[in-house]
């Protein structure tokens, strides 16, 4: 295994490389130290102890019930936070599409994983968007469904990189995935 940096001007993309497949991961740059982080947490800090007080005074009434759901969703909102955006290549069998929300940057709580066989892959684009006034650049993958739906899963969703780090994903795939050479990763 091997760890790379492709591009020394953006540090949050990371290439792992395997024998047998590769994985390009994107984390979150640092954020600057912010007054309002410390309050934050302190803020969270708060719906535990509302949720042990509400447990034992309602003893499961109905508002009790609504009250523990409606923390926790809240809860889920304000703590968890994105770690990191995968890319992984498995050549002889398709793409996975990784996100990762966790409260620190070691401990993943929530996984969202799309995976696309290699058979339903027709090709990869770098397309853009309009978002109010920017232009955004995203990465995506193109399907051929068998009802002749073509679909696009949208690689980094949350994150949305920049078009240099999207050009590096994407001459990975085709390198990998949708070129002859592929099939150097076939016989490992």
């Amino acid at each position: 295994m091997s760890i790379s940096q492709p591009l020394p001007d953006h540090p949050e993309l990371l290439v792992f490389e395997y024998p047998s497949y590769r994985e390009y991961r994107i984390t979150p740059k640092k954020k600057s130290p912010n007054p309002n982080y410390t309050l934050k947490w302190m803020d969270n800090l708060l719906y535990p102890i509302i949720l042990a007080f509400l447990w034992q005074k309602m003893s499961w009434k109905v508002p009790c019930i609504f009250s523990i759901i409606y923390i926790l969703y809240i809860f889920k909102f304000r703590v968890l936070t994105l770690q990191h955006e995968s890319v992984i290549l498995l050549p002889p069998h398709g793409i996975q599409l990784e996100t990762h929300w966790g409260i620190s940057r070691t401990c993943s709580m929530n996984i969202k994983r799309k995976f696309i066989p290699a058979i339903k892959l027709t090709d990869a684009i770098i397309h853009e968007g309009l978002y109010g006034w920017n232009v955004l650049y995203y990465l995506a993958a193109v399907t051929l469904e068998p009802s002749a739906d073509t679909t696009l899963h949208v690689a980094f969703e949350e994150m949305l990189p920049c078009h240099d780090i999207l050009l590096e994903v994407y001459e990975g795939i085709y390198e990998i995935m949708l070129s002859k050479s592929a099939d150097k990763f076939d016989k490992a």
